[in-house]
């Protein structure tokens, strides 16, 4: 029994990351199972601006439906605008 326990130990000793890992991971997957799920209108909202973007080669501005959906263009879609154009 003393030699199941050292080796236990040992193995968790030396994969102590991993397990750590495993249980951050599988409090992620299954804390908030109960709650609602997150809907995707977001998602597909910016999908269509994508789209019009490229269809209208406007590649600054946002539309949705042909019009103005977003106003502003923030300072992260600037960083990744440099970051494509390199």
């Amino acid at each position: 029994m003393l030699l199941l326990f050292k080796k236990v130990c040992s193995f968790i000793d030396h994969n102590r990351y991993y397990i750590v890992l495993f249980f951050l991971a599988f409090f992620n997957l299954f804390f908030f199972l109960d709650k609602l799920p997150v809907f995707s209108w977001d998602e597909a909202r910016h999908g269509i601006s994508a789209y019009e973007m490229i269809k209208s080669k406007n590649y600054i501005s946002h539309t949705y439906f042909i019009s103005n959906g977003l106003l502003e263009f923030k300072a992260a879609s600037w960083v990744l605008v440099y970051c494509i154009s390199l």
